[in-house]
């Protein structure tokens, strides 16, 4: 008995078209990944440079609150965001630490 080549090939294509799904939603991921750490990485140079003003004494925190009270804010959500990942890698983690580490020299600078 012959089997029909029509259902074998329909299932063939089927089962490719499902791998390829999965394997481009793997790349997609792997990209968004990476994207979200090179913007983590470029927002955490941002606000560094911004908190140096502060620490070279340019800038009392006193004289300009507004300023340093909404970098304080920065500083906590980027620090939560990178807090909130399931899974970190090790340049993630030495960014959070990094970043906690300036937030708490602000935090010196005025309280």
């Amino acid at each position: 008995m012959k089997l029909p080549l029509i259902p074998v090939a329909v299932g063939a294509i089927v089962a490719a078209s499902l791998a390829s799904s999965v394997v481009r939603r793997i790349v997609r991921s792997i990209a968004r990944r990476k994207n979200y750490a090179q913007a983590t990485m470029e927002y955490q140079d941002k606000l560094k440079r911004r908190a140096e003003v502060f620490f070279s004494s340019d800038k009392s925190p006193a004289s300009h609150r507004e300023e340093y009270e909404l970098l304080l804010d920065a500083y906590e959500i980027a620090i939560n965001g990178i807090e909130r990942m399931p899974k970190r890698s090790k340049g993630e983690k030495e960014l959070l630490l990094q970043m906690l580490s300036d937030e708490k020299k602000l935090l010196k600078l005025y309280y």
